[in-house]
């Protein structure tokens, strides 16, 4: 284990993480435990490069830096939710779906409502209006950008 943890350890992060999902200290502390502070050092590090590469539209880049990000610290969701936008953006439904839905698989969801909005965004790629309303709908009601949200429920007549 990571930085001289032990099982036990590991055992009560994933129990005080199933009680608390969204502490983010609980999240902290799992991820170190797991992961070891050194991988997410050079993880944040990746993922830094990631957003920067993102701000300035260099998607190629900005995918293969979060991939390295997502390879050290596969617990982290922001990775996968990062590399959905960026597919989602370029028109690879299908690639933002596949990590979606790891999201899932590795259960680490974070209830914000960028997951369900991203979802959204490839619903409506889909023509899958109903769909995308509800996720839309959900997305909204965890608070993500409401804004945002709420103009695109009135336009797809979701309301």
């Amino acid at each position: 284990y990571a930085d001289g943890f032990n099982s036990y350890d590991k055992r009560i992060s994933n129990l005080a993480l199933l009680m608390f999902p969204d502490n983010k200290y609980i999240r902290g502390a799992h991820k170190i435990i797991n992961m070891g502070a050194k991988n997410i050092a050079i993880s944040n590090n990746f993922a830094d490069l990631g957003s920067k590469a993102f701000k300035t539209k260099d998607y190629e880049k900005a995918v293969d830096y979060f991939i390295k990000a997502k390879k050290l610290v596969p617990i982290e969701a922001s990775h996968y939710l990062n590399l959905a936008q960026i597919y989602t953006l370029i028109g690879n439904v299908e690639k933002s779906i596949e990590e979606l839905d790891l999201i899932e698989e590795n259960k680490i969801q974070v209830n914000d409502g960028k997951w369900e909005f991203l979802m959204a965004l490839n619903m409506i790629s889909l023509d899958k209006a109903d769909e995308s309303c509800d996720y839309l709908k959900k997305s909204f009601n965890k608070g993500y950008e409401r804004t945002k949200v709420l103009s695109i429920l009135k336009k797809l007549r979701c309301l």
